[in-house]
């Protein structure tokens, strides 16, 4: 009788194991499933934040460094960034590039947006396509906006901080210019920037 008991008891517990494995199994196989899923879902050519190690990217994932593929790899890739991002003339008529976007912060398109948070400098932009600048894949270069300055109850009026002279102009020069101009001290850093964190921005290319 304790025999027949232990067997039972044996049955069951392998049975039960073997119905965790199997769950476990199906719980994978649909996580699998949902990831491939979404996947699918996000389009080749959209560019995203990755906050760890780029090692660890799915293989259908790079980091926008400007890296240059063989078109014939990444069809659909280069149909998409071909004309914004890359000049694929010359010897390496066979390879194009991916954006580049390290140590960069990015802006939305500005299109026909004419209110006050638009860009004002829309049509100045640095971009691969001829005389077309408000696109997707065209730079800014980093910039002051013209601005005043106060020191007591004296206002200082629009001005270029480079031009050296006199008075509030030659004060106020340190903020821009590389270097001292009239024995002004130059304070600051190497570029005007908000407070940020950094991330790799990664594209999907397949």
């Amino acid at each position: 009788m304790k025999s027949k008991i232990q067997t039972v008891l044996i049955s069951m517990t392998t049975a039960m194991f073997m119905l965790v494995v199997f769950s476990f199994s199906n719980q994978t196989q649909d996580g699998e499933k949902e990831i491939e899923g979404l996947n699918n879902i996000v389009p080749v050519g959209t560019i995203v934040a990755w906050s760890g190690n780029p090692a660890f990217l799915p293989d259908n994932w790079k980091v926008c460094d400007g890296t240059a593929y063989p078109k014939d790899r990444y069809k659909q890739l280069y149909q998409i960034v071909a004309a914004y991002w890359t000049n694929d003339n010359g010897l390496n008529k066979d390879l194009f590039n991916i954006p580049n976007l390290q140590g960069m912060f990015l802006r939305g398109v500005n299109g026909i947006r004419n209110d006050k948070y638009s860009d004002p400098d829309k049509d100045n932009r640095e971009s691969l396509l001829n005389g077309i600048s408000n696109t997707v894949g065209s730079f800014q270069l980093d910039q002051y906006k013209n601005h005043r300055h106060s020191i007591g109850s004296v206002r200082t009026q629009k001005h270029s901080h480079c031009d050296g002279g006199s008075g509030f102009n030659a004060l106020w020069a340190q903020h821009n210019c590389g270097g001292q101009t009239n024995n002004t001290k130059v304070v600051g850093g190497n570029e005007t920037r908000p407070k940020n964190a950094a991330v790799y921005w990664i594209i999907k290319v397949k």
